[in-house]
């Protein structure tokens, strides 16, 4: 029914050479083994705001006189999509491509030793996160898609000693620390983790969510979190095929001291080893030592 050719991504291309050098950083999709084709999507993207200086009688001296960078940041984000006969795939290549766009468009600009610029952003991405789906209903209708098709939204706002994490849904985030410890960042919004708050049976209640971009009538409630990074930190984006597969500390253990890339695979070829049925997907970044 759909595929991630049913998106546009009309002001959106791919970078020439690799994403964000001050970053080691790649991500990794597979299909799961009780799936006939992949609902995951995941995104990668260097966000940047530049003046090039074309004339000035400005004193340039000790300065780059052609470019000012005023600021750069990643975008990281995985999404998980629902509804099968690939509705789930048209649904999360959807909520990827409203997401970004929006913050391409019309995100503010944090300052990076600026709080209150942070604040201003993380609030936008939440109304980001509620605005994606009315920007999914319009696609499904578009494309005849069943009503109720929906998808899971974590995505991450990355500068180097910053990131904002706007999460929906029962994908996750975790901060890896240097030594393999690993933080886990999000809540699951699903009816289990509800229960088990309450100290009820929640296992067969894994896969019901009571969160998510489309799915029903209610409007989503982004989860918001603010990280400081430190040096050594890896940020980890994951979609349920690999947490219910992996757990955290071993998701720890194999992001310590490896590349993103090889990482990405460990932790891809651990699920699959596991028997991950979900598809497993895996975004990594970690900031370049010097």
């Amino acid at each position: 029914m759909g595929t991630a050719s049913d998106t546009t991504f009309p002001t959106l291309g791919p970078a020439n050479g690799s994403s964000g050098s001050a970053w080691d950083v790649a991500g990794v999709s597979r299909q799961g083994k009780g799936r006939t084709h992949n609902e995951d999507h995941f995104l990668i993207a260097d966000l940047s705001r530049q003046l090039k200086l074309r004339a000035t009688n400005i004193e340039t001296r000790k300065r780059a006189p052609q470019t000012a960078l005023a600021g750069q940041a990643m975008l990281l984000a995985v999404a998980d999509g629902l509804g099968g006969h690939g509705a789930g795939e048209l649904a999360s290549a959807t909520v990827l491509d409203a997401i970004a766009g929006d913050l391409l468009r019309s995100a503010p600009w944090p300052g990076e030793g600026d709080a209150e610029s942070r604040h201003n952003l993380l609030a936008h991405l939440a109304r980001a996160g509620v605005e994606v789906q009315q920007r999914l209903w319009t696609v499904a209708s578009r494309r005849n898609a069943a009503p109720d098709l929906g998808s899971t939204l974590t995505c991450a706002y990355v500068t180097e000693r910053h990131a904002l994490v706007m999460h929906v849904g029962d994908s996750r985030a975790y901060l890896i620390a240097d030594d393999g410890t690993p933080r886990r960042l999000t809540r699951d919004h699903t009816l289990a983790e509800s229960l088990r708050d309450r100290g009820l049976e929640s296992e067969r209640f894994e896969h019901v969510l009571v969160n998510a971009i489309g799915g029903d009538q209610n409007e989503p409630r982004p989860e918001l979190h603010e990280i400081e990074l430190v040096p050594g930190d890896a940020l980890v984006l994951a979609s349920d095929g690999l947490t219910r597969s992996v757990e955290d500390m071993t998701i720890g253990k194999l992001v310590a001291g490896a590349r993103a890339d090889a990482a990405c695979e460990a932790l891809i070829s651990a699920a699959l080893a596991a028997g991950a049925q979900d598809d497993v997907t895996v975004v990594i970044a970690r900031p370049r030592r010097a």
